[in-house]
C-alpha cells in the first residue's frame, strides 16, 4: 500500500445566489491520500486530473445538487491510469461531467457521461473544457438551432457575455 496525496475540493454549504466564498461554501483539503495501484475500482477506472473546468453551472450545482462534505463536481479532462471497464484503457484520456475535483479519481463503471477523447489533431487538452466542452458545444447547438446564417453572411462572435451569453 503506498498512499500518495490526492487534494481535492470539498463542498460544505450552498452559497444560495450568493459568489461562492473559499472557507465558507468550499474548501481545499491537502489531508486526502489515495492508493493509486491498490484502489478498489469496481469495475470503473482510476484517472488522473489534467484539467478542471471551472465552469458557472457549478455554481448552481452547489445551490441544489452538491452534497456536504464529497467533492465538488464538474467537468474534466483526465488521463486513466487503471482500467476495469472494456471501454477504457490505460493511456486514454477522458472527458467527464461528473468528476470530482481532486488530483485522482475513481470513476464508477455506470458512470454514462464519460468519453474518450480523440485529439488526433493534437490539439490542448483544455480545449476540451472551453471550445469543445461545455460552453463551445452550447454555442454550437444555439447556432445552429437559431442564427439561420446563410452562405456569404457574416458572424460575429462575442465573449463579452460570458462562455455561453
Amino acid at each position: 500500500m503506498s498512499l500518495i496525496p490526492n487534494p481535492t475540493f470539498i463542498f460544505k454549504s450552498a452559497p444560495r445566489g450568493q459568489i461562492p466564498v473559499p472557507g465558507e461554501h468550499f474548501v481545499h483539503r491537502d489531508d486526502i491520500s489515495i492508493d493509486v495501484e491498490n484502489a478498489p475500482l469496481n469495475g470503473g477506472i482510476l484517472t488522473k486530473t489534467v484539467a478542471l473546468g471551472i465552469d458557472i453551472w457549478i455554481w448552481s450545482r452547489m445551490d441544489y445538487e452538491l452534497k456536504p462534505g464529497n467533492p465538488i463536481l464538474g467537468y474534466a479532462v483526465a488521463v486513466v491510469l487503471r482500467s476495469e471497464n472494456p471501454k477504457f484503457k490505460e493511456g486514454d484520456h477522458v472527458q467527464a461531467r461528473n468528476y470530482p475535483f481532486a488530483h485522482y479519481a475513481v470513476l464508477p463503471a455506470e458512470d454514462k457521461e464519460v468519453r474518450v477523447l480523440r485529439n488526433e489533431a493534437g490539439l490542448p487538452w483544455t480545449y476540451y473544457l472551453g471550445v469543445l466542452g461545455l460552453a463551445g458545444q452550447s454555442a454550437w447547438v444555439g447556432y445552429k438551432a437559431y442564427a439561420q446564417a446563410k452562405k456569404g453572411e457574416t458572424i460575429y462572435v462575442s465573449t463579452g457575455a460570458g462562455g455561453v451569453g
